[in-house]
């Protein structure tokens, strides 16, 4: 099942469901927890930067999401998902440059 914020669905339980997300998707179709710390572009660009110099491995934690009034509110994984969005800007800007 796909959704077109979300992604591919991995997992559903009564409790949660799992995706596998685009960053660029769940960047635009989501919006911040207003409780949530203030998201800092600083903190995602310095994320960004050591994983493209340490590309190995995957992302420590994950993305939570909630259904906040019928949109997803990320409560979570700010900067994380701020970081994965710069880098898909940047590797589709590369690509783009080498075409």
């Amino acid at each position: 099942m796909e959704d077109p914020v979300f992604g591919r669905l991995l997992l559903s339980t009564p409790a949660q469901r799992v995706y596998r997300a685009d960053p660029r998707t769940l960047w635009a179709g989501t919006r911040l927890w207003e409780k949530q710390r203030a998201f800092r572009e600083a903190r995602a660009a310095e994320i960004a930067a050591y994983k493209k110099k340490h590309p190995e491995g995957g992302w420590p934690g994950v993305v939570t999401v909630v259904q906040d009034e019928g949109v997803g509110a990320v409560v979570d994984g700010q900067h994380r998902l701020g970081a994965a969005w710069l880098l898909c800007l940047l590797y589709t800007s590369d690509a783009a440059d080498e075409g």
